[in-house]
C-alpha cells in the first residue's frame, strides 16, 4: 500500500506542473491563446466583409477566459 501512496505522489507531481504550463499557455493575459484568438476574431471583424464567407465561420468560433 505504501508503494502505492509514493507511485502516486510522484506521478502527480509532473502531472501538475504540465497542468500549470498548459493553464499559462491558454489564459496569460495579452500573451495568452485565448486573448490572442479573441484579438484575431477583433481584427477579422474589423477588416472582413460582412458577406466574406471565412468572417462568419471564424466569428462563429467561441473563447472564453476562466474566471479564477
Amino acid at each position: 500500500m505504501e508503494a502505492n501512496i509514493t507511485a502516486v505522489a510522484l506521478a502527480k507531481t509532473p502531472l501538475d506542473d504540465a497542468r500549470k504550463k498548459r493553464f499559462n499557455i491558454f489564459y496569460t493575459e495579452q500573451t495568452g491563446l485565448i486573448d490572442i484568438a479573441l484579438d484575431v476574431k477583433n481584427y477579422i471583424k474589423a477588416s472582413l466583409k460582412n458577406d466574406h464567407p471565412q468572417r462568419k465561420h471564424i466569428l462563429a468560433l467561441n473563447f472564453s477566459r476562466v474566471n479564477l
